[in-house]
């Protein structure tokens, strides 16, 4: 569910950016705004299935948890070797 509020709040602000043509502007303007009261709906429709589910919604969450966990782990872990292979390549030069 946070992933699905995310990903549309990043497309709103990737529409503003996008302008293709000055007379463009308007229907992008009327797109933000449709994307944005989709992503209210979508959030309405995700709050109704919390309280429809509560199991579920609570699994999903530590489920994103845990892979946030891994995924900052695997971060930390490209982060330290990329800084080790530049160390490297620094004192060979």
């Amino acid at each position: 569910m946070g992933f699905l509020l995310k990903a549309g709040f990043w497309f709103g602000v990737v529409l503003l950016f996008l302008p293709k043509h000055p007379g463009a502007l308007q229907s992008q303007r009327d797109a933000v705004q449709a994307s944005a009261q989709s992503l209210v709906e979508a959030a309405e429709q995700a709050a109704q299935f919390c309280k429809d589910q509560p199991s579920v919604c609570d699994a999903a969450s530590e489920t994103s948890k845990l892979a946030t966990s891994y995924m900052n782990a695997a971060a930390d872990e490209l982060n330290s070797k990329a800084l080790e292979t530049n160390s490297n390549s620094r004192r060979h030069q």
